[in-house]
């Protein structure tokens, strides 16, 4: 009889671990799929910022495009309005308007080539 309430509180102790057991694995299934449900969140999460990063960045090439485009549209209607103006002021004689055309090319290859190198710091800063 000693043996058998031996063997008994044998067993309820085992009973008792064994429920322990079986919610310390049950708890640990549930922080594994918990875990794994973060990461899923964090990769969507990751996704859309990249999308967003894309977007933000076509955006902004837009935005550079349609920039030098009105200011290489201004520099042309500067540049066609002086050399009007300045056709306009000489006596007609071909040398005169032709000496008036170089130099109002230079100026234009000039303010081009501002136009350009801005644009070009522009672009680096925003890779930056």
């Amino acid at each position: 009889m000693e043996s058998e309430r031996i063997i008994e509180k044998l067993q309820k102790r085992i009973g008792k671990e064994q429920a322990k057991k079986n919610t310390f694995r049950q708890r640990l299934e549930e922080t594994h799929i918990y875990i794994q449900q973060l990461e899923n969140q964090k990769k969507e999460l990751v996704q859309e910022n990249q999308k967003q990063e894309e977007q933000l960045s076509r955006l902004e090439l837009h935005y550079r495009q349609q920039l030098f485009m009105k200011q290489a549209e201004r520099i042309w209607q500067e540049f066609q309005q002086s050399f009007t103006e300045q056709l306009l002021l000489t006596d007609q004689s071909f040398e005169l308007a032709l000496s008036e055309l170089n130099t109002m090319l230079v100026v234009l290859e000039d303010q081009i080539g501002q136009l350009i190198g801005s644009t070009l710091t522009l672009e680096k800063k925003m890779e930056e």
